[in-house]
């Protein structure tokens, strides 16, 4: 703690937006512990924050301002730290702080400022949070006393005074707080500074047109993620999703900084090098027909079966993000455990197995073990993911009864997330959708819908868009309904046969629920009391 004092030791801080995810509550905790005069401001009262405050209960000398914000408490501060959902251009509040002097951080930047940690980071629009997490556990399967933490998870100023270089650190960052970070290295003016977000790996995963009701176009939304890999160097890597049409601008953007990029694609080689450029697969992991992931470190080198085929986690898409997270995880092990004079041949024991007789040209290529991770560790690691099952509220299995199967995907809050979902499994699955309209095109959900064996919908805006757009394409639903206990009981009472049933709304949540969490929540709750 002796740097965060250093840093806030008698400072007049402004906690902007308290919150009830935990990020808030973090940073107050975390700047009351290291001396600082601390006032905590948030639009909601103290009953909607009941949970948070319970907790800031054990540090009296917090001020707090409730139910409005006053511009004193930003005009005398000599640090803000804003919450992420709050935006920063054009905020009276922030602006007056900054015309005061007053520097604006986040628990990020903070984090970013304090911790001694080798850093890796994730963002995209769907899949971070597996992605993050997959990645987190594959440095843990490898021996690494890994954290993780940011956008979905706990704020990394919980953990920051129990980094060291030794500990990597996963963050899964969101385009807002991307963002703020843009903001925050804007602010600082001196000749070294070169920007605080530098990890070691980054992971990009697909974009989509996500938040459109926040920001004014997808190139703006584009833009705040690219900070995730714009301050990488020559040392640094970034793995680029081929499959994403956005994919060779992260490459060709982070290529000219001088950045290793490794390519991952849930397809054939073939098929990914058609999609991308023809060099595509010098450094790469892709999906053999088999469902057994391979992977080529650096040009010249014999591919490897990096995951075999027993991976729990449903569906293509999650298995792409787990297998990206593994190939993240090597990289990190080969650089910081295994000199290159001792790195043993690479796991090629299947190199000439059925499943890369799938691909049009057997690996005939040298194996030069100084590009190639530990053989131990990928057999280690590929081990430890048989027994990985994902994570809450992304495709989650959690109940079966009377041969149904109940997946909560709650996480899923844009159509293309609903649509990967139903391409998830082989059987007929019986699809509940519908929420609150973030601006998204619903015309794909409307016509991938037609696969499911029935549809269920729950209200909301993006449910009144997406009615017209079934109709229109003959798919036939029950709903909507404006409760997820009417909705189950009229499921109950109409499914009959086996099956699989999918919560996967593909959209937010907020017209019924706090927060696509809370959805997730009461729709395993609500399962386990009307199918028991």
């Amino acid at each position: 703690m002796e740097q965060a004092r250093a840093l806030l030791q008698g400072k007049t801080v402004t906690i902007m937006g308290l919150g009830v995810h935990g990020g808030g509550c973090a940073a107050a905790c975390f700047c009351a512990e290291a001396g600082a005069r601390l006032t905590v401001t948030d639009l909601r009262n103290a009953d909607a924050l009941t949970p948070s405050l319970k907790r800031l209960r054990a540090y009296p000398s917090i001020r707090f301002t409730l139910g409005e914000h006053r511009l004193e408490d930003f005009e005398n501060a000599h640090v803000v730290i804003k919450n992420p959902i709050v935006k920063g251009a054009h905020n009276i509040y922030l602006s007056a702080a900054q015309r005061a002097g007053a520097r604006i951080e986040t628990d990020i930047s903070l984090f970013l400022r304090l911790s001694p940690a080798p850093l890796l980071a994730v963002s995209g629009s769907k899949g971070k949070s597996s992605t993050a997490s997959a990645l987190c556990y594959s440095l843990r399967a490898l021996g690494f006393p890994a954290f993780l933490g940011g956008n979905s998870t706990v704020s990394p100023l919980e953990f920051v005074r129990h980094t060291t270089p030794a500990t990597p650190v996963v963050l899964e960052l969101s385009s807002w707080q991307l963002a703020d970070l843009r903001a925050v290295d804007a602010q600082d003016h001196t000749v070294h500074h070169a920007g605080l977000l530098r990890p070691e790996i980054a992971i990009m995963t697909p974009i989509m047109a996500d938040h459109q009701n926040w920001y004014a176009d997808m190139e703006s939304y584009v833009a705040d993620k690219q900070v995730l890999y714009a301050h990488q160097g020559t040392h640094d890597t970034l793995l680029c999703n081929a499959d994403d049409g956005w994919g060779p601008r992260f490459a060709c953007e982070a290529q000219k900084n001088g950045v290793r990029v490794f390519w991952y694609t849930a397809q054939s080689p073939e098929t990914a090098c058609r999609a991308c450029t023809p060099r595509l697969m010098e450094r790469a992991l892709w999906r053999a027909t088999d469902g057994t992931y391979w992977a080529r470190f650096a040009e010249g080198d014999r591919a490897c079966m990096l995951i075999p085929p027993q991976l729990h986690v449903p569906g293509r898409v999650l298995q792409t993000q787990v297998a990206s997270a593994a190939l993240a995880a090597l990289l990190f092990a080969q650089r910081h455990s295994l000199p290159p004079s001792s790195c043993p041949p690479c796991f090629c024991a299947h190199s000439h197995s059925p499943a890369y007789a799938n691909h049009a040209s057997p690996p005939d290529y040298a194996c030069p073990s100084a590009h190639s991770p530990f053989q131990e560790h990928t057999r280690r690691l590929a081990q430890a993911l048989e027994s990985y099952t994902g994570i809450e509220h992304r495709l989650e299995f959690f109940y079966e009864k009377g041969g149904l199967r109940f997946y909560n995907d709650s996480a899923s809050t844009v159509p293309e997330a609903t649509i990967a979902a139903l391409e998830a499994f082989d059987e007929s699955v019986v699809l509940i959708v519908g929420g609150t309209d973030k601006n998204a095109d619903y015309q794909p959900l409307a016509q991938a819908a037609a696969k499911a064996h029935a549809l269920y919908l729950l209200a909301g805006s993006a449910t009144a868009r997406l009615q017209p757009l079934l109709h229109a394409a003959q798919v036939p639903f029950y709903g909507p309904f404006t409760s997820l206990e009417v909705l189950l009981q009229d499921l109950r009472a109409r499914q009959k046969s086996p099956g699989v049933i999918v919560f996967s709304p593909g959209a937010a949540s907020f017209e019924l629920f706090a927060h696509e969490f809370e959805r997730g929540t009461t729709f395993k709750s609500q399962v386990r009391i009307i199918f028991e």
